[in-house]
């Protein structure tokens, strides 16, 4: 169950991965026109240039020129940044201090300021890939709900055994009690019969749902309950031999040992129960 809830997660995540991809697949400056988009790559990938001669370059708003006029502020720009280019260079061989640009504009801030009159930009999303995403994603909540559906059924179950353990263990106290409290009148075959008929089958249902026990409160609970609930199952099984062969003494005896280790079995569960969050037992 846990590996389920494990591939859920894992394709609700990759799924969330690609939509994610996918809304970010295709750039702004794919939405220009494919002319736009040449004279726009013809800026320089290390272009800076400082704000103030970018605007000294424009005789109108950047954003708003025609193909033609665009063209022409391309191209000057690269003339200004290829003269900047040879005037660091002649720094450098004179030794003297390198001009630094003031909050310089690079080459993608310069496209943003084109693309920015751009108002649709559902287009920049590849919407065959993020509808992929969205299945996986999709198909992840999927095994989450039913790895949850199956953990509450798996709940429910382990609650319908821990009430079967516990009625057991109160239908074999009770019949230990009975035959404690009348095993002066009783004959050996009578123990036998009584043993055989009405307390095995109860050994067997408390055997049958021990492990509602570890789900319950754990594999240390567990071992110190079984390990009352054996020897009391052991002594019961001397007693029915004892019985057989004619030890009426020795099977009393063994009556008595057993009830207490029952006994001790309910007190470990007890304890168990009231150790628990008050959530878990309202569960």
């Amino acid at each position: 169950m846990k590996s389920s809830r494990l591939l859920g997660h894992v394709l609700l995540w990759i799924g969330f991965l690609i939509a994610a991809l996918a809304m970010v697949a295709n750039k702004e400056l794919d939405l220009l026109p494919t002319a736009e988009q040449e004279i726009l790559n013809q800026l320089q990938p290390k272009l800076k240039i400082p704000k103030q001669a970018f605007v000294n370059l424009q005789t109108a708003d950047f954003a708003e020129l025609n193909e033609a006029d665009l063209q022409q502020a391309v191209d000057r720009i690269n003339q200004w940044f290829a003269a900047y280019q040879v005037e660091l260079e002649e720094a450098e061989k004179k030794l003297k201090p390198i001009p630094r640009l003031v909050h310089p504009l690079d080459r993608n801030a310069i496209i943003a300021i084109r693309t920015g009159r751009l108002t649709n930009l559902w287009s920049t999303i590849d919407w065959r890939v993020y509808v992929a995403g969205a299945m996986v994603g999709l198909l992840g909540v999927v095994i989450l709900r039913l790895s949850i559906n199956s953990i509450d059924t798996e709940t429910v179950g382990s609650l319908d055994r821990f009430t079967t353990l516990e009625q057991a263990l109160d239908k074999l106290q009770q019949g230990l009690k009975d035959m404690n409290h009348q095993f002066d009148d009783l004959i050996p075959e009578e123990i036998v019969e009584t043993i055989d008929n009405r307390l095995v089958v109860h050994f067997n249902d408390f055997a049958d749902a021990r492990n509602s026990i570890t789900q319950r409160y754990g594999l240390s609970v567990f071992a110190d309950v079984m390990s009352e609930f054996a020897t009391a199952e052991r002594y019961t099984n001397r007693a029915w031999s004892a019985a057989a062969d004619g030890y009426m003494d020795e099977a009393k005896a063994c009556v008595a040992k057993s009830l207490r280790h029952l006994s001790e079995t309910s007190i470990l569960l007890e304890r168990a129960k009231g150790n628990q969050p008050q959530s878990t037992q309202n569960a």
